[in-house]
């Protein structure tokens, strides 16, 4: 009668396929599979994995693992978990030591942009101070030049004011209305007025020069020159 390892031993040698050609179909390393074929079911960690590879390589030569799986329980004595290995032969204590890197980077990453964006809003916040200040110089010195537009301004105003009542000074004319009449006014060679005076009105022109006056009823109008 053969057994289970007879069993793995003859299907793979029908299917052609080598113990490496198994491991990488199966994901169960090779030293566990020829452990099946030679029955040597304690070199595997623990009773369960037993069944499961059994089950897993059958599948892989196509044969019917229930009756494979029945036998090892009817005959053979249970295989002792090892909680040093896992199914694939790794130590246990290796496999933690992924995580403890993988916590290290998380937190270093975190540290990290942590920090950049610190410094993104420091520089944010230097940059809008900088604007700040720059806005409020700008807006003295904007205020500065009207304040001295304005005294320019002022300045000419108060100078053309002299300069005019300096150029009024040397003729100025006030006509006052006793009655009605016409009155025609040039001044520096142009008419600047022809129109009817009325009793009680007053009129008053300036000149560089001269001012002329052509009045229709001269006992009419009041002239007072200044």
């Amino acid at each position: 009668m053969f057994s289970i390892g007879d069993k793995f031993l003859e299907a793979r040698d029908k299917k052609g396929k080598s113990l490496k050609d198994a491991e990488k179909e199966t994901k169960i390393r090779a030293k566990y599979l020829e452990a099946l074929e030679h029955n040597n079911f304690n070199l595997i960690p623990g009773d369960a994995y037993v069944k499961i590879f059994i089950r897993e390589y059958a599948n892989f030569l196509s044969i019917d693992p229930g009756p494979l799986v029945d036998e090892y329980e009817n005959k053979h004595e249970p295989v002792v978990q090892n909680d040093r290995f896992l199914a694939v032969g790794i130590d246990s204590t290796k496999r933690k030591r992924p995580l403890i890197w993988g916590s290290l980077f998380i937190t270093l990453l975190a540290l990290t942009g942590g920090l950049v964006l610190w410094s993104t809003g420091w520089l944010q916040v230097r940059n809008e101070r900088a604007d700040l200040a720059q806005k409020t110089k700008s807006s003295k010195q904007s205020d500065s030049r009207v304040t001295q537009e304005s005294e320019k301004n002022d300045q000419k105003k108060s100078k053309m004011s002299s300069s005019d009542d300096g150029k009024s000074l040397k003729a100025r004319i006030t006509v006052i209305g006793r009655q009605e009449s016409s009155l025609k006014v040039e001044v520096d060679g142009k008419e600047v007025f022809d129109k009817q005076v009325k009793t009680g009105e007053i009129k008053e022109w300036s000149a560089q020069e001269e001012i002329v006056l052509t009045i229709g009823n001269p006992s009419a109008l009041r002239v007072e020159k200044n």
